[in-house]
């Protein structure tokens, strides 16, 4: 099997940016960045899940988003950034998920240390502030129903993903 990173490499910018978010070899890019920097396997993985995916009547619904998706909240790419966070030092190309993931990787490993090491509280941060952060990290529930669903979405993902592991 050819290499999936050089391969991804390889392309363009604009082939990248058509490739959907559940791509395989988006997942080796993933298990490299977790690597890097140091974060647990299969985190990157969990966002990219949980940015791409829904939560509709308690279940989780299944996105065909590729990686120019925008959301109504103007957040973009696979791992939905918005404006404000890439204004923190963060700006990348957020159609290129390559570029996209790299820059979750760095401000996941970033919030995670504000957040105590507490990666429940960093899922809520990322997608709704560092307020919802610091609720789950007081062993609270977060006060936006979207990042409820969102966390929801996480404990899918690994439910569905780390079966007999």
């Amino acid at each position: 099997m050819a290499d999936p990173i050089a391969e991804l490499k390889a392309m363009s910018v604009e082939e990248r940016s058509k490739l959907k978010w559940n791509d395989p070899r988006l997942d080796y890019v993933a298990t490299e960045l977790e690597k890097q920097f140091k974060i647990p396997e299969g985190v990157i993985r969990a966002i990219k899940f949980a940015e791409n995916t829904g939560f509709k009547n308690g279940k989780v619904s299944y996105s065909n988003n590729d990686s120019s998706a925008t959301s109504s909240a103007g957040a973009t790419g696979i791992m939905q950034f918005t404006k404000k966070t890439m204004g923190l030092g963060f700006e990348h190309n957020p159609a290129d998920p390559i570029e996209s993931m790299n820059a979750a990787a760095k401000l996941l490993s970033q919030e995670n240390k504000r957040m105590k090491g507490n990666w429940a509280a960093t899922f809520a941060q990322y997608n709704g502030g560092t307020s919802q952060g610091k609720l789950v990290m007081a062993g609270k529930l977060p006060k936006f129903k979207e990042t409820a669903d969102y966390l929801e979405k996480i404990k899918t993902y690994y439910k569905e993903n780390t079966k007999g592991r």
